[in-house]
């Protein structure tokens, strides 16, 4: 008995070896495909930061604020207005919870390319007159009624 646990044994011992030898192959093979080794990392990205004037900063940072205040619930007060434009004002409003959030912990470079028009902040709105004035049609047209399924058996003469 002990002979045949013993066979049992080894043969698992030279699966495993076997396994661990051709993983080791497969390797050196993968490492022979792969020209140059690793790839070089890339420089880093120095962003320079470009020339903005205060008042410049004082709208982004008004956006910024007036953002984070309506996507919390809280209407926005005098001070939270105070450096808007008005055009700006009225995309806040059409900006719905979750793009206002966004808004409120993007970047203020990214803000201010968003709203002059040079890049997009992904699943945003853009700040220009013909975007806020489809949002705003699409947030005041009627929305159709919800049919339940009792509605739509009751329709049909199936009273439950």
């Amino acid at each position: 008995m002990s002979s045949f646990i013993a066979r049992i044994a080894a043969a698992i011992r030279a699966i495993c070896n076997r396994a661990f030898e051709w993983v080791r192959e497969n390797g050196r093979w993968i490492q022979r495909l792969v020209p140059g080794g690793s790839a070089p990392m890339p420089a880093p990205i120095v962003e320079t930061a470009p020339a903005s004037s205060a008042d410049d900063d004082a709208d982004i940072l008004a956006v910024k604020r007036t953002a984070a205040a309506m996507a919390a619930g809280i209407d926005p007060t005098p001070e939270h207005l105070k450096g808007l434009s008005d055009k700006q004002l009225r995309w806040l409003r059409v900006l719905d919870q979750r793009m206002l959030c966004i808004l409120a912990v993007a970047e203020p470079q990214q803000i201010r390319a968003h709203v002059k028009g040079t890049e997009t902040i992904k699943g945003m709105v853009p700040c220009e007159a013909g975007a806020i004035a489809d949002m705003k049609a699409a947030r005041e047209a009627p929305t159709p009624g919800t049919r339940t399924l009792r509605d739509a058996l009751l329709e049909r003469g199936i009273h439950l």
